[in-house]
């Protein structure tokens, strides 16, 4: 029953912006989150409630917004890659080059939709990385995965690194995007800086749509090493959050 409800999800309204201690409103660019414990409870005898969600910002032209919601409802977006963890790149230097003196500018100034969702074209602000490169390589490279923005928006924006071995991007007036798990204050939580990038969703008429996911689990625990088949209830829901004005609006759904 527990596992089948909504109940204990977490509350996306908390989850999608926050405001730093200098009063700069930051949106989520980049969720994980995984219960303390995920596979030891499996592995107990007793009866066990466990789940793990994620979030991501993407970006939608305003006008997509209603077909978006139409094929997206009742879909498990953890099963479609939209999280990211599709697309891990790799990264030496001069394989994901940032400096925007390198990056061709857009014909007409705008960011480019070359993903698509069943059909209804987006933007992803940011990218993930690597630097492990396996056994072969002994450089000292970072061995975790972490975020930073697209390419596109490194351009339109002006950025630059915020220094030869950072992760995060500057603007004059400060950080344009946080890795908070790159900078050890918070694993798998990607932040941007809303108030640099809404004024450019609102010039090229676009809009920011957090799409949502999460998976509950439920019943006895199938004891050490995997070694019972005891019959585990699973439910996955999914959902999406966006901004109409200064209000939220949401729909959520069981997948």
């Amino acid at each position: 029953e527990w596992a089948g409800s909504f109940e204990d999800l977490p509350d996306w309204r908390k989850a999608i912006e926050t405001r730093s201690a200098d009063g700069t409103l930051w949106w989520t660019a980049h969720l994980w989150h995984r219960d303390s414990g995920y596979l030891d409870k499996y592995q107990s005898s007793e009866a066990f409630q466990t789940s793990q969600t994620a979030m991501a910002l993407i970006l939608l032209k305003k006008t997509d917004l209603s077909e978006f919601l139409s094929v997206a409802e009742g879909q498990n977006f953890g099963n479609e890659m939209m999280f990211g963890g599709g697309d891990t790149y790799r990264s030496l230097i001069g394989e994901y080059s940032h400096d925007t003196a390198f990056l061709p500018p857009a014909a007409d100034g705008t960011l480019s939709f070359d993903r698509d969702y069943r059909g209804v074209p987006y933007h992803s602000p940011t990218r993930q990385l690597s630097g492990y490169r396996g056994e072969y390589d002994r450089s000292g490279a970072v061995e975790d995965s972490f975020s930073t923005l697209s390419p596109d928006f490194v351009r339109l924006l002006k950025l630059r690194p915020l220094g030869p071995k950072s992760s995060a991007f500057v603007y004059p007036n400060g950080l344009a995007v946080a890795d908070l798990g790159f900078a050890a204050m918070a694993k798998d939580v990607t932040l941007i800086n809303a108030e640099l990038i809404a004024p450019l969703l609102e010039t090229h008429s676009l809009m920011a749509l957090w799409i949502w996911w999460a998976e509950k689990d439920g019943g006895l625990g199938q004891g050490r090493g995997f070694g019972t088949d005891r019959p585990i209830t699973r439910s996955v829901f999914g959902g999406c959050h966006w901004k109409d004005g200064e209000l939220f609006q949401s729909r959520r759904w069981m997948a």
